[in-house]
């Protein structure tokens, strides 16, 4: 539960939908360090275990290189 780390400060927080973004939001409020990367359901995509696989990994890179870009 985010209720668990309030109070906390953090330099980033990262939320992968609106409604992690809206609940991040409501708990460390509008001025909190937040962004929003949205990031598709691999489960959504198909029912084929490859293509799931697939695009796991493609998020996996996508949030690899993004972090990599802020060091």
């Amino acid at each position: 539960s985010l209720r668990s780390v309030d109070g906390q400060a953090f330099d980033r927080i990262i939320a992968f939908s609106d409604d992690t973004h809206a609940a991040a939001e409501a708990v460390f409020g509008v001025d909190a360090p937040l962004e929003l990367w949205p990031v598709r359901m691999p489960t959504n995509e198909s029912y084929d275990v490859r293509a799931i696989m697939d695009a796991y990994r493609s998020i996996r890179t996508l949030l690899s290189n993004r972090l990599d870009r802020l060091k």
